[in-house]
């Protein structure tokens, strides 16, 4: 067998050598598929988040419940540190992130598309919702770590923390993406008619 580059590599050279069980060859298509996703850094992100969040809901089930043998169990104090790690590891992946919003608007700039101007000032809205979302994400991962303050404006009895501005700019992004989406659905659906 040669050398193996890559786990996608790995799975084509698994189904030469295994094409007489189908099981196996069912398994090394499964096994490329799961290469090809994670290959690119938005892909593991994807992965991580599923690790992350499986664990997280299995921690809020088990503290929430009316058992309170479950709040001490080991099992609990093991999905809240996987949770919280594979939550700092995301942080990593989306590092400098909001320099690809640059790129984006920078090509939706340039697109000569004809496009209505309701679909260009959405699309537009999530580009920009998106670099200030990712910018503001670094930034908590930077106040989480401890090298910067982690409000972005405190005194006079208020404070403003980076996570609400975090999440002010992901609500926005979200929902002009289901703008976006419902006028997509609806435009097809006139299509149809």
């Amino acid at each position: 067998m040669k050398k193996v580059e890559s786990a996608g590599d790995m799975a084509k050279q698994l189904n030469k050598h295994i094409q007489v069980r189908h099981i196996d060859h069912f398994f090394a298509e499964k096994a490329d598929a799961l290469a090809t996703l994670i290959q690119g850094t938005h892909g593991r992100e994807k992965m991580c988040a599923l690790l992350q969040y499986t664990f997280e809901f299995y921690y809020n089930c088990m503290v929430t419940s009316e058992e309170t043998w479950n709040h001490s169990h080991w099992s609990v104090e093991l999905a809240f540190n996987v949770s919280r790690n594979v939550s700092s590891s995301r942080k990593m992946l989306k590092f400098l992130q909001f320099m690809e919003s640059l790129k984006k608007s920078y090509l939706f700039q340039v697109d000569k598309t004809n496009k209505s101007l309701s679909d260009r000032i959405i699309e537009q809205t999530r580009i920009i919702s998106s670099f200030f979302l990712y910018l503001a994400d670094n930034i908590v991962w930077l106040s989480n770590i401890g090298l910067i303050s982690v409000n972005v404006v405190e005194g006079y009895g208020y404070r403003l923390p980076w996570l609400v501005i975090k999440d002010f700019f992901a609500c926005i992004k979200n929902i002009s993406g289901l703008v976006k989406a419902i006028i997509t659905l609806r435009r097809r659906s006139t299509k149809l008619s």
